[in-house]
């Protein structure tokens, strides 16, 4: 079972989910996916906020828990947002994001690893 998903107030994607048009996982992974790619989120779910830096630990951890019960192109979208950087040359296993594809929107307020 999910803990409730860190919420940012009122906007398309928390009225999605509290009308059940978005089960408790897909909101977390839409969520997610807000903070790197807010347009394409915008576009499927239009009045979807940006949130500040000061939501996004509690936005990465919903969909952390949310994988196990994702399926297909939507497990494998949460575990890419959730990959951490790579650290170029320094990531000879390529246990992060590839070179070039990590996530600049993100990494301009804040930096996981």
């Amino acid at each position: 079972m999910l803990a409730a998903p860190a919420s940012a107030g009122a906007d398309a994607l928390d009225r999605a989910h509290q009308s059940g048009r978005l089960s408790t996982p897909a909101y977390a992974l839409e969520r997610a996916r807000s903070l790197v790619d807010l347009g394409y989120v915008r576009r499927r779910h239009p009045g979807t906020e940006r949130h500040g830096p000061h939501h996004v630990t509690g936005i990465l951890r919903d969909p952390r828990a949310a994988v196990p019960l994702l399926r297909g192109d939507e497990r494998r979208e949460a575990e890419r947002i959730l990959a951490r950087p790579s650290d170029g040359a320094g990531d000879a296993e390529l246990h992060g994001w590839p070179e070039g594809a990590a996530m600049e929107t993100l990494c301009a307020e804040v930096c996981l690893h």
